[in-house]
C-alpha cells in the first residue's frame, strides 16, 4: 500500500512540476527542473530523477548546483565513480558550492578517505549551515572514525534541524 501512495503522490508532484517546465522563462524552467530533481530524488523515483537531471545538465551545464545536482542524480542510481566525476566538474565551475562539497565527502566516505572527507563534509556544512543532510553525512564520518561523541553531536544538530524545519512548516500552514 506505501509504494502505491508513494506513487501516485510523486507523479502527481512531477506532473505539475512538469508544467513549470514548459514554459519559455529559461530560469523559470531550470528552477522548475532542479524542483522535480530534488522532490524524485526525496521520493525514492531515483530514474526519474537521473532522466530529469541529465536534461537540467544540458539546460545550464555551467551552472554549479545543477551540475552538483546532476551528480547527486548518479550517485541516488548507485553509479558511483560517475557521479564524483560530476561533483569535480560542479566543483571546477564554482568551487563555493555546499551540494558539490556535500557529494565529494560522499564520495571520499565511500572509499575511507575520512579525514579528506570531514574537510569537505564541514566546508561544505560552513556554506550551507542549515541543509540537514550534511550534518548527517558528518555524523555517519565521525561514527566511522569511532569518534562517537563527535558523532553523536551532528546527528543531534540534524534532528534538531528537521524538529526546526518541522516547526516552520506547521507555523505556515496556520496562516
Amino acid at each position: 500500500a506505501y509504494e502505491i501512495v508513494s506513487r501516485d503522490w510523486s507523479s502527481d508532484v512531477c506532473s505539475s512540476d512538469l508544467k513549470a517546465t514548459e514554459t519559455d522563462d529559461p530560469s523559470l524552467k531550470i528552477r522548475a527542473r532542479a524542483g522535480k530533481v530534488r522532490t524524485a530524488l526525496r521520493i525514492a523515483e531515483y530514474s526519474l530523477a537521473q532522466t530529469e537531471a541529465e536534461v537540467l545538465k544540458t539546460e545550464a551545464p555551467r551552472d554549479a548546483d545543477a551540475v552538483a545536482l546532476y551528480g547527486d542524480a548518479l550517485w541516488s542510481a548507485g553509479l558511483f565513480d560517475e557521479s564524483e566525476a560530476v561533483f569535480e566538474q560542479a566543483l571546477a565551475l564554482n568551487p563555493g558550492s555546499s551540494r558539490a562539497r556535500f557529494g565529494r565527502a560522499r564520495a571520499l566516505t565511500s572509499v575511507n578517505k575520512l579525514d579528506a572527507a570531514l574537510t569537505e563534509a564541514q566546508a561544505a556544512l560552513a556554506l550551507a549551515p542549515r541543509d540537514g543532510e550534511i550534518y548527517a553525512q558528518i555524523g555517519a564520518i565521525y561514527e566511522r572514525m569511532h569518534r562517537f561523541d563527535e558523532a553523536a553531536n551532528a546527528y543531534t544538530s540534524f534532528v534538531n534541524l528537521l524538529r526546526s524545519e518541522e516547526h516552520t512548516s506547521e507555523l505556515q500552514s496556520r496562516e
